[in-house]
């Protein structure tokens, strides 16, 4: 049987958040939602979403060396960083890929988190494919507004 993979959104690197929020706001292009992740140290990644019918589209800015993600995206500058789909069964998707080969680069479950309160995310060695990485999620709780649109129970 195919696994079901739903995209849930696009993740994209800018250098600086708030060109990236003049201009959703001055274009009109969609609902816009920020959200301040709290890294180590204190330090913040801030980050604001478009909201396009069912695409949500997040646009970061990390602090280098305070983002948990600090290794994978050493060496991204700006622009597509990962495409993210939510998937049922994280753990077998996970052994499935792994059983072939694909090398996991990052792993972290929530329990009680700012955004996901409780699932996990898995995000995939992808160098040999032009390196934008895939994220695998599977989220039993989280805020309403981090679901696609056709998730969402408003």
């Amino acid at each position: 049987m195919k696994a079901k993979w739903e995209l849930s959104h696009l993740g994209i690197v800018v250098k600086d958040i708030n060109v990236v929020k003049n201009f959703i706001e001055s274009s009109q292009l969609g609902e816009l939602r920020e959200v301040s992740i709290e890294e180590p140290e204190g330090k913040q990644t801030s980050q604001v979403s478009l909201h396009l019918d069912s695409l949500r589209i997040d646009f970061m800015q990390f602090v280098p060396d305070a983002f948990r993600l600090s290794e994978p995206m050493k060496n991204y500058s700006e622009g597509l960083h990962h495409i993210a789909f939510l998937v049922d069964d994280i753990d077998n998707e996970v052994k499935k890929l792994r059983d072939k080969g694909v090398e996991v680069l990052f792993e972290e479950e929530f329990n009680g988190g700012p955004v996901i309160q409780k699932g996990k995310i898995v995000f995939l060695n992808t160098t040999k494919i032009g390196g934008t990485l895939l994220e695998l999620q599977q989220i039993e709780e989280c805020i309403p507004e981090y679901l696609p649109g056709k998730y969402r129970q408003e």
